[in-house]
């Protein structure tokens, strides 16, 4: 008897370096959405930059390791920098919810005394954490970064358990 192949669509799935595009694609367009919608006028909090840290890193290194011969070694890094970003998500939901105090970073500097010190204190403002500006379909933009980074989590996991072997 001989072996047959297994089909086209579950070699690929068994591919880690097609699992590293595939995620560094997603990532990057999450990334790009990020940034059309500080574009749009929706300017991000403290928070919601610590969110795209874990996704920077991820593309490239997910490129790199599809290109380098260690996929299997960038989509364990990744799903940890997924789970990352997930923990980060979840601690501005916590934020938005009142049930987590408003990190330091998040929160309006001191009195100001004096008109030049205002005007700086303007200039400066960066938006809060704990009030969400923008929300889609009733979840604001940290819930949808949380369920996109378990998401991808997810989908790492996965794909280091079919490429075993």
């Amino acid at each position: 008897m001989s072996e047959s192949l297994p089909a086209p669509s579950t070699r690929a799935l068994a591919d880690p370096r097609l699992w590293c595009w595939g995620l560094a694609a997603i990532t990057a367009l999450a990334l790009a959405t990020a940034h059309l919608i500080e574009a749009l006028g929706y300017a991000p909090c403290p928070l919601c930059l610590y969110q795209r840290y874990p996704y920077y890193v991820a593309v490239p290194l997910l490129a790199a390791g599809a290109l380098g011969g260690f996929p299997r070694l960038a989509l364990m890094a990744a799903l940890g920098l997924y789970l990352l970003d997930f923990g980060i998500a979840v601690f501005q939901l916590g934020v938005e919810q009142g049930v987590f105090a408003l990190p330091e970073s998040c929160a309006a500097s001191g009195r100001a005394t004096t008109l030049e010190e205002l005007k700086r204190q303007l200039l400066q403002t960066v938006p809060r954490c704990d009030r969400p500006e923008l929300f889609i379909l009733g979840l604001s933009l940290a819930s949808w970064n949380a369920l996109l980074a378990l998401t991808l989590a997810l989908l790492s996991g996965f794909a280091l358990g079919r490429s075993r072997g």
